[in-house]
């Protein structure tokens, strides 16, 4: 039930101030810059300056619409102003999918750098512990994960079977919870008498999911080489956890290899609506991601291998400096572990090529808000990591867009009421006759075409790459894949505004100091899958 102890000292000092550098000082790099870095850099170059000449020529078309309105010059520089912030994030975000996609259509073959190439088999000392960090979870459906993951690798890769072993890392409060979670690793070892199953529970919870990895690595982390973190909900295939293995031992200087969770077990028409929607254009992200990031990938947290000894060295983050929300434990703190591991000299690779692994999301709008609450406030923790020394660019511009994906809510808030501000007053004043409407007539047009190319064409390139493809089968067909698509932009229509008057109270509650805590997840639906583990296992 209980491994025994394997210390080593896990530590971090806090921010030597609020804004500059851990109190360790400067990470000297670990290795010589990787050629794939300068591509990257230079990539990403092209995308800032197309979004910054697109923005520009917006932002003239957009002021040559306000000529002779009659507006204030603050309402006017307020508009111009917000309209030439959103529309620069907007248009990178464009330009990378586009060129991201592109170059990841030629896929792992195409990228000489790509972890794959590399890979080899693991020898008896690449051990791998696979964690699953609880907090009053519902347990038979953690335990259900544990048992399919063990069996996949039993049934796909057996010689694979004896480097992994799983914990379950518990962090509940209730005895309750406790008790069941023990009883249900007890079950795990009678089934599979030859796997390892453990069992530890924290004695003080401190720092949530954070406090509990960094507890792992402090007790038991000497003994494992890598550690693959998983959350309550995920689940992978004895393959994909193989591959993963393989191109870390491979690979020395690959500290953190992340896979994409493909969401599951849905019923709900939100919950379907947004796995379909992570199922069809977060594939074409993530592969666009791939081709712009390279080896400076984020990390989401879970569902990822991690090297042991780096992680330990470079990646323990410090408690911030200051009341919460502001300061306290990192929330988002992957993304940060991620930037800390390039800062150090490493590469973190995220990889949608990679099948076989899978997570929930939350089934009704509830829960997905209350998630995204937490995730927004963990983002804007990262605005005191901006300026850290050493961190490397494309890390650094990740912090930033992170920042910039719940700030928009506000923005686009106050842009749509100047805009109104704006008809009403043009509409009070203006003299309105076919000659005088002519003027518009052009930039107006402009702009409403670039605004239509923005938002939709991500959609017609995820449909575009799926069409002709073997996995138009997984969505009914090309017909049925068109009709969802268009059921989704739909339901996006509306959900949109929703998402934009909660995210901009949030910011506002924010602004307050208001806290939120990090609880247990509503992950919805529960069945019988802990008496048939194998069957979650399904593509």
């Amino acid at each position: 039930m209980h491994k025994p102890f394997a210390r080593q000292p896990v530590h971090s000092g806090p921010l030597r101030s609020r804004w500059k550098i851990w109190q360790r000082g400067d990470v000297p790099p670990v290795h010589e810059e990787a050629p794939w870095e300068g591509v990257a850099r230079r990539r990403m170059r092209v995308v800032r300056a197309l979004a910054l000449l697109t923005t520009a020529l917006l932002t003239w078309l957009s002021n040559e619409l306000l000529t002779g309105q009659h507006l204030g010059e603050r309402a006017r520089m307020a508009y111009l102003v917000i309209y030439a912030l959103m529309m620069f994030f907007m248009a990178g975000s464009f330009y990378k999918m586009l060129f991201g996609a592109w170059f990841a259509s030629r896929g792992p073959e195409g990228n000489p750098w790509h972890p794959a190439h590399r890979a080899k088999d693991p020898s008896p000392e690449d051990r791998v512990a696979v964690l699953f960090p609880v907090y009053h979870e519902d347990v038979p459906r953690v335990a259900a994960g544990m048992a399919a993951c063990y069996r996949s690798l039993q049934r796909e890769t057996p010689e694979a079977l004896p480097l992994f072993d799983f914990f379950l890392l518990s962090d509940s409060r209730k005895s309750g919870y406790r008790l069941t979670e023990m009883a249900a690793i007890y079950d795990l070892r009678h089934r599979f008498p030859e796997g390892k199953f453990y069992y530890r529970s924290r004695p003080v919870n401190s720092h949530a999911k954070l406090g509990n990895i960094t507890d792992f690595f402090r007790r038991y982390g000497r003994e494992y080489s890598y550690a693959l973190v998983m959350d309550a909900d995920s689940i992978m295939e004895g393959a994909a956890m193989t591959e993963l293995l393989r191109m870390m031992v491979g690979n020395p200087r690959v500290a953190l290899l992340q896979t994409n969770p493909r969401p599951i077990l849905r019923k709900t028409i939100f919950g379907r609506m947004m796995q379909f929607s992570a199922h069809l254009y977060g594939s074409v992200f993530t592969y666009s991601m791939q081709a712009m990031n390279l080896g400076h990938a984020i990390y989401i947290g879970h569902n990822a291998m991690i090297r042991s000894e780096p992680f330990v060295r470079s990646a323990i983050l410090p408690k911030l400096e200051g009341k919460k929300p502001w300061g306290g434990k990192p929330l988002s703190h992957d993304i940060i572990e991620a930037a800390a591991l390039g800062r150090a000299g490493y590469e973190v690779w995220f990889l949608p090529e990679i099948l076989g692994s899978f997570e929930e999301i939350p089934s009704n709008m509830v829960g997905f808000l209350v998630r995204e609450r937490r995730w927004m406030i963990g983002n804007l923790q990262h605005i005191r990591f901006w300026f850290l020394k050493g961190l490397k660019s494309l890390h650094q511009e990740t912090l930033i867009q992170g920042v910039m994906a719940y700030f928009s809510a506000p923005l686009w808030f106050a842009f749509l009421l100047i805009s109104g501000y704006s008809v009403i007053h043009f509409l009070q004043h203006a003299t309105l006759n076919i000659s005088g409407l002519g003027q518009f007539r052009v930039p107006a047009i402009t702009l409403l075409a670039s605004s239509m190319v923005f938002l939709f064409l991500p959609r017609i390139l995820a449909v575009l790459a799926n069409l002709p493809s073997q996995r138009v089968a997984q969505y009914g067909g090309k017909g049925k894949l068109l009709y969802s698509v268009a059921m989704e932009t739909v339901f996006s229509f509306f959900w949109s505004p929703v998402m934009m008057v909660f995210i901009t109270l949030f910011f506002w509650q924010w602004i307050r100091r208001t806290n939120v805590t990090w609880g247990t997840q509503n992950r919805g639906i529960r069945n019988s899958l802990y008496r048939n583990p194998g069957s979650i296992l399904v593509r």
